[in-house]
This record gives structure tokens, sequence and C-alpha cells, in this order.
């Protein structure tokens, strides 16, 4: 409603009565309702205030509001008004018995994708390991050494990654010398190997070990290390032991 003004139209109207500064407001009719102007500016902020948070009210009604309308969208509401009957004719008792009934067959279908799970993984170690077999058996430079094929997994075979990758003796990672930054070859990693032997390569290669004199036995590689002869003494203290005797 409008406020009254002074004659001149140019300001507001004030008047004072028992010692309060009132003005007037003028509604349609020409009705004139005198009110405090200081008790109405001391007032101001606070309902400004309130009606700030009322409109976060409203904002947060509405945005909750269009979240419930986007959960439901796409729903045919006869349709949903029909299971729901459905679910209310079934009762408390019925809804326990679904409510099992599902339970038994996600425990049922879980345990069943477990099984089948454990079969494929099962698949694939085997698969992997036989690839693994299948590389170590192809390699040149391990065919220079005394190893027999069929222990060839049994040495080797633990620094072979499944993704097809190498690792040292130490356990790090293998990379080419030949290019840089890229995995090494099976070639290359066999090269690692033997260069690392903890009694030296020339314990392991054909080309250095004499047939007969060396001692050395695959079977103590498998147990010990490649390389340890199980009892604290290294393939070369048994080679020269041997030729010592002779």
């Amino acid at each position: 409603m409008p406020l009254k003004k002074t004659e001149d139209g140019k300001g507001i109207a004030f008047k004072e009565v028992d010692g309060k500064v009132l003005i007037t407001q003028i509604d349609d009719s020409g009705k004139e309702t005198d009110f405090n102007a200081e008790g109405f500016l001391a007032e101001n902020p606070r309902i400004r205030k309130e009606s700030a948070d009322r409109r976060k009210e409203l904002d947060k009604v509405k945005s909750d509001l269009a979240m419930k309308e986007a959960m439901f969208e796409g729903i045919d509401p006869k349709k949903a008004k029909e299971h729901a009957a459905i679910v209310e004719k079934i009762g408390p008792d019925g809804k326990l018995a679904v409510e099992k009934a599902t339970e038994a067959m996600n425990q049922t279908w879980q345990e069943k994708f477990d099984t089948e799970t454990a079969a494929l993984k099962q698949q694939v170690a085997a698969l992997n390991g036989e690839k693994i077999t299948n590389s170590l058996l192809s390699c040149s430079k391990l065919g220079e050494t005394i190893y027999q094929p069929a222990d060839l997994q049994a040495i080797f075979g633990k620094f072979c990654k499944e993704d097809g990758t190498f690792v040292d003796r130490a356990g790090n990672a293998l990379f080419s010398p030949a290019d840089p930054g890229k995995p090494a070859t099976i070639e290359e990693a066999a090269a690692s190997w033997i260069n690392s032997h903890p009694a030296g390569s020339d314990c392991i290669l054909k080309a250095t070990v004499k047939s007969g004199d060396s001692g050395h036995d695959s079977k103590n590689d498998q147990q010990s290390g490649d390389g340890d002869s199980g009892d604290g003494a290294t393939v070369v203290d048994l080679v020269s032991e041997v030729w010592s005797k002779k």
C-alpha cells in the first residue's frame, strides 16, 4: 500500500503521537492506517532476513520435488497403483516370504557365480602356466644351459609373470637393453638370469661345463634357488672338489 505524502507530494508525511513518529499507509479504498515508523525501520532487517530464509526453504522444496518427479518419470501411474494394491494384499507375512525367497535366490546365484568364477580362474592359470612353459622351452638362450627342458619351468618359471613380462632374480622388472623402456624379451631375460647366477654363468652353460665333471644337478637349482647346492657349498666349490680328487 502507498504511504501518505506531504502536501507538496515530494516526501512522506510524518506525524508525532504520544512521542512516537508515525507514518500513514493508504489502502485502495482510501482508508488510512498509522504505524510506528521507527519500529518499522528497526524490524525491517529481521523481516528481510525471514523473507530470504523463506525463499531458500521454498527453493529447497522445489528442488526436492523436482528430484522426486525425476524418480517417477516414465512410470505408468495406473500400473504403479496396481502393483501397490498387490503388495497391500500380500500383507506383512507375504512380504517377508518374498524377501526370504529373493534372498535365497540371490545366494544361490552368488554361489553359482563364485563356483564358475573359480573354475574360470583355474583355466586361466593353467593357460598362463602353459604359455610360460612354451616360452621357456622356445628360448634358445636357455637351450645353451645344462638344464633339462623338463626342469626349466621349475627353475625359471618364478621369474615369469602372467602378463608375459619377466623379472630378475631380485624380483625387479626386466627391461629390454636393445629397446629401452619396453619389457625384455624372453631371450634378454634369460641372458639376465644366466649372467646373474649366484655361482656364475660358467657353471650352468654347456660350453663351459664338462659333462659329468661339474656335479651340478638341476634338482639342486629347483630346491635351493638356482645355484645353492643345499649344504652351503656353491657349484664352483663342488667342481673344484671333483677336480682335486682326480
